[in-house]
């Protein structure tokens, strides 16, 4: 399942609206590179981390795929629950300790 599929999934699933404005890669990661440089070129007055980075802007901005197809036929392996299972689980736990706030 792609990044923001699996986002989109869990926001709306959670009532909250799925991401709608697409901005283009590049620009977010020069941004990111330009808050990096002045974080830096600050740091002996004020410490100041950004928020974004440019690592962060290339792990959310790369899709990523994972696979236990290897660890099954060599293994053995076999997950105790499904990718759907685990995210209903994942989802109720989510409403819960929403709904105790």
């Amino acid at each position: 399942m792609r990044f923001w599929s699996f986002v989109t999934e869990v926001l709306t699933k959670l009532d909250y609206p799925a991401p709608s404005i697409k901005i283009p890669f590049l620009l977010v990661y020069y941004i990111a590179v330009l808050m990096g440089l002045i974080a830096t070129l600050i740091s002996p007055i004020v410490k100041w981390r950004p928020r974004i980075t440019k690592f962060s802007v290339a792990l959310i901005g790369t899709h990523h795929y994972y696979s236990c197809e290897r660890a099954k036929r060599e293994l053995g392996y076999r997950p105790r629950v499904s990718m759907d299972e685990g995210l209903k689980e994942t989802l109720k736990y989510f409403e819960q300790s929403r709904n105790k706030k």
